[in-house]
């Protein structure tokens, strides 16, 4: 069990960075965007500019990788997690408790080899999601392997998770202890698994992976994955990603949305850099940009959930 609450409250207290950012996060201003039965989160947060403009395509060696455990910033507190991964405090959140999950060793982001691992991190972090972004799909490190954390009330989609499958599930393969839905909410399409059995858990997520490389021919899936464990009971949700980025954020001038979706943005967190959209972005852009960045519909209907 990771002590998360202790952790951070001694990276906070040591570190003056720390403890203004996280105080910024909790005091943002928070605009809700209200759908059909579900609703998006856009929280203002110009620390994330960086992210959401990252040049992933430049690849540095471990002298300059900015998650390797010898260029942490200054006043980061590394948490002995185990031999793989440390664990270390965001500093720019954009959740409650919000913590990056870093690989011991400089090696590229995947998730294909290591489910098992992220299945035990959402066991030592109970109400806790614990999540993955793919390379080209919101990660703003793709050059080291990591994943991140924070309280699952920071993410909307845990909440509304009975909403959305009442109203939006287009398939549901049921087993003896296992439910895997199919959702379509017509801003995304991902795919939630349900269960009590840890084993299960693991081999859906490791299937519906193996379902996504076979249908756009790739070693590595570009996926943005979350796995909450809480009272005993697991909730996955898996998005499969047809794009990077939207055409908004390559329009110049009023007209730009500053965007690089992540698995926050996909799970109804959507953190805003630019204060000009967080006041203009409406239902039918955060439509448009979802579909874009989310598997198509052929792709969606070629996904098998069943065994």
């Amino acid at each position: 069990m990771v002590e998360v609450e202790s952790f951070i409250y001694r990276q906070l207290e040591s570190s003056p960075l720390f403890y203004t950012n996280f105080s910024n996060m909790r005091q943002s201003a928070l605009r809700t965007v209200q759908f059909d039965g579900f609703s998006y989160t856009l929280q203002m947060n110009p620390a994330r500019i960086q992210s959401a403009t990252a040049d992933i395509s430049k690849k540095p060696d471990t002298s300059r990788c900015f998650l390797c455990r010898a260029n942490l910033i200054q006043g980061q507190i590394p948490y002995e997690y185990n031999d793989d991964f440390f664990i270390a405090v965001n500093p720019f959140p954009i959740g409650e408790n919000h913590l990056t999950i870093i690989s011991q060793r400089h090696q590229d982001q995947g998730i294909m080899n290591i489910v098992d691992k992220f299945v035990t991190m959402a066991d030592d972090m109970p109400g806790y999601v614990v999540f993955y972004n793919g390379p080209k799909c919101g990660a703003s490190a793709p050059f080291h392997l990591h994943l991140q954390a924070c309280k699952a009330v920071s993410l909307p989609v845990f909440a509304q998770i009975e909403t959305l499958k009442r109203l939006y599930a287009v398939d549901c393969a049921e087993f003896s202890d296992t439910n895997v839905y199919k959702i379509d909410d017509t801003t995304r399409r991902f795919i939630v698994v349900q269960t009590m059995n840890r084993s299960q858990l693991q081999y859906h997520i490791e299937k519906l992976l193996r379902e996504i490389n076979m249908i756009y021919q790739t070693a590595e899936p570009e996926v943005n994955v979350g796995i909450l464990f809480d009272d005993g009971y697991y909730t996955a949700t898996i998005f499969p990603r047809d794009k990077h980025r939207p055409e908004e954020f390559f329009r110049t001038g009023a007209d730009r949305i500053v965007c690089s979706p992540g698995y926050a943005d996909l799970a109804g967190m959507i953190p805003v850099s630019v204060r000009e959209n967080f006041y203009s972005i409406t239902d039918n852009d955060i439509r448009s940009i979802m579909r874009q960045v989310c598997i198509s519909s052929e792709n969606f209907d070629a996904l098998h959930i069943s065994l």
